[in-house]
């Protein structure tokens, strides 16, 4: 099977076993300029079109207005017309007092530009009555974040396929649950999807790089470590695992 292949499956299966998308639903992708979010944005329009389902979707990109950050309207609205789909852009809503307008070097600008930006997703939901908000998470994602709440937040915190939001009325949702990191580079090469040249200052010292960095050695000596670690976590998971070829 090729990656191509391979990658769709996989998340047509994260979808069914999980019963993400229902017919009639209106979906909400968030979109960054990144190779997680293009490449699900390829797979959930592709699914509009062939599948049995007959669901709405939405994109949406969050300009991320901060000091030291690119900003990408013009080349993220090129895509979505690409795919023909609606979309809206829209600026974060960042109060006068906030940490971020101080700059990108303050102290926890990650954690308050990720709630900045989620917020501003989930007010859009609420004002489209959108029923899912799509993620491109994917399997490497979610247990980068598992050990990262370990050792960085002290307490046991999972990010779910699915999950509904109690103040909110709609579900996050998680297609390439089964989906790894690698398979997406691939993906991206085969399906000549290029992410936008665009950063974050502080992309190469994060947290998140960090766990990435500890998982990615622990997997040379076992290889499918973090297949496990999901498998531990999570109730409906493949049987057999397909490590990345």
């Amino acid at each position: 099977m090729n990656i191509v292949d391979k990658v769709i499956k996989k998340t047509y299966r994260g979808i069914d076993n999980f019963d993400m998308i229902k017919k009639g639903d209106h979906v909400m992708i968030a979109v960054s300029w990144g190779k997680d979010s293009l490449a699900m944005l390829e797979i959930i329009t592709h699914l509009q079109k062939y599948s049995s389902l007959d669901f709405t979707i939405t994109a949406v990109y969050i300009i991320p207005e901060i000091p030291g950050i690119t900003v990408l309207s013009e080349q993220i609205e090129e895509v979505f017309k690409k795919y023909g789909v609606n979309y809206i852009i829209q600026k974060m809503n960042i109060p006068a007092d906030s940490k971020l307008k101080q700059g990108i070097e303050e102290a926890r600008t990650c954690q308050w530009c990720a709630y900045s930006r989620r917020i501003a997703l989930f007010k859009i939901a609420e004002e489209i009555k959108a029923d899912k908000i799509i993620y491109a998470h994917h399997l490497d994602d979610m247990v980068h974040t598992f050990f990262q709440n370990i050792y960085i937040g002290n307490h046991l915190k999972l990010m779910l396929p699915v999950n509904k939001m109690r103040k909110w009325d709609f579900w996050i949702i998680r297609p390439f649950v089964y989906v790894r990191e690698e398979e997406i580079i691939l993906f991206c090469k085969r399906k000549d999807i290029n992410p936008l040249k665009a950063s974050c200052p502080l992309n190469d010292i994060t947290n998140r790089k960090l766990m990435k960095t500890v998982v990615d050695n622990i997997e040379k000596t076992l290889p499918g470590f973090a297949e496990k670690v999901l498998y531990s976590y999570i109730e409906k998971f493949p049987d057999e695992i397909n490590f990345v070829k």
